[in-house]
C-alpha cells in the first residue's frame, strides 16, 4: 500500500509543480463537426472556444491564459483516438469531450 500511496503523491507533485509554473494552461477537445452528431456538436464546439476566449480575455485563470487546441473527429471513433494521443503528447492537462462512442472507446485508456 506504501508504494501506490508513493506513487499517487509523486503524480500529483508532478502534475502540480508542472501546472504552477506552465506559462499557460493547454486545454484539448475532441468535438464532432462534421459527423453524425454535428448539427450539435457544432455548438458545442464553438461555445467552448467563446468559452476560453472569454477566460482569457477577462484575465486567465491566476493571471495564465487557456491555450486550446480541438479536433473535429468526424465522430470517427478511430480518428477521436489518434486526436487523443497526439494531445496527450503535446501535453494537456484535460480534454473536452464530445459523444458517447469516443467516449466508451478512450475510457480504458484514460
Amino acid at each position: 500500500m506504501s508504494i501506490r500511496f508513493f506513487t499517487i503523491i509523486l503524480t500529483l507533485l508532478i502534475f502540480t509543480t508542472s501546472s504552477v509554473f506552465a506559462q499557460e494552461i493547454k486545454i484539448g477537445g475532441l468535438t464532432d463537426c462534421t459527423g453524425a452528431t454535428s448539427d450539435v456538436g457544432k455548438d458545442y464546439a464553438l461555445g467552448l472556444v467563446e468559452a476560453f476566449n472569454y477566460v482569457n480575455d477577462t484575465g486567465g485563470i491566476n493571471g495564465k491564459k487557456i491555450k486550446y487546441t480541438w479536433f473535429d473527429y468526424g465522430y470517427r471513433i478511430p480518428e477521436a483516438i489518434t486526436k487523443y494521443n497526439f494531445l496527450k503528447r503535446m501535453g494537456v492537462i484535460a480534454i473536452e469531450g464530445w459523444g458517447t462512442g469516443d467516449t466508451e472507446a478512450l475510457s480504458p485508456t484514460v
